[in-house]
């Protein structure tokens, strides 16, 4: 995750799952946002036109959210267009969601950044300080029933023929991924907790696309019934749910309910099962 994302049309969806999820739970969220500084030289993150009160398509985002979710990012963003193109004046930071209670007051957030370089211009090894980084996290996320892990891209990309990551831990992009391995602690530590991890949808095909989430069970044999919500508008994003079995039952009773047809958001959202819930 990165701070010029935030509010951004996946922002829009990712939190109004969460909020639509643990509204009516007593499961204490915890939220890892995978933060790294603001890359420079690229126009992402502008995806805010939705916010924008100019075509009856944004009308589908008002009325999804029982207590205006629509609005409140409105008011971070405080988008308006100048010159054809749709600016901010407001301040886009993770802080923001957090300061301005978008989630449960019960949430707990890790917002440490993870930042390569950073510690490459004080000679530190990125790797062993993304491990110190990874166990921080854990120790400020343990209380937690469930957590949701934000990453920009999701899990790295796996390269076949050489049978590795093409994207390793002591590299710079490494920030932009969630390895397998850094979940277990939060699986087996304790009574363990649930896991929901965010992923982009890349231009791979979909069996080696849906690969990366069927390897989790790699690194962490005993989860089962792994499956994903895709939300659709403007860009492909997924949420893989790796759920304990003391979770399972009161979350997909949630998703559920956020499949009726009456349900606004059941138009935005799919759901999709690599194995039954």
């Amino acid at each position: 995750m990165q701070d010029r994302y935030a509010c951004d049309i996946g922002d829009f969806g990712k939190l109004g799952l969460l909020r639509f999820l643990f509204s009516e739970t007593d499961f204490r969220l915890g939220v890892n946002w995978y933060l790294v500084p603001d890359e420079e030289g690229n126009a992402d993150g502008m995806k805010i036109e939705y916010l924008l009160d100019i075509n009856d398509k944004n009308e589908r985002f008002k009325d999804c959210d029982s207590d205006d979710l629509y609005k409140k990012l409105q008011q971070i963003v405080k988008p308006e267009m100048e010159d054809r193109k749709i600016v901010s004046k407001g301040k886009r930071a993770v802080s923001e969601f957090e300061k301005n209670k978008i989630l449960s007051n019960a949430t707990i957030f890790y917002s440490e950044k993870l930042d390569f370089d950073k510690a490459k211009a004080t000679g530190r090894n990125f790797e062993v300080e993304r491990n110190q980084w990874v166990k921080k996290g854990f120790g400020q996320l343990k209380d937690c029933d469930v957590v949701f892990f934000d990453p920009d891209n999701g899990f790295p990309p796996y390269n076949d023929k050489k049978r590795e990551f093409s994207t390793k831990k002591n590299q710079k992009k490494s920030g932009k991924y969630v390895y397998y391995d850094e979940l277990k602690d939060y699986w087996y530590e304790g009574k363990g907790r649930s896991l929901i991890i965010y992923q982009h949808r890349t231009m791979e095909p979909a069996d080696k696309y849906l690969r990366r989430f069927e390897s989790i069970k790699d690194y962490i044999p005993q989860a089962q019934n792994i499956f994903y919500v895709r939300w659709h508008p403007i860009s492909v994003r997924d949420y893989i749910f790796v759920l304990k079995p003391f979770h399972r039952k009161k979350l997909c009773e949630r998703l559920n309910e956020m499949f009726k047809p009456n349900c606004k958001w059941s138009k935005l959202f799919s759901l999709h099962r690599i194995e039954d819930c």
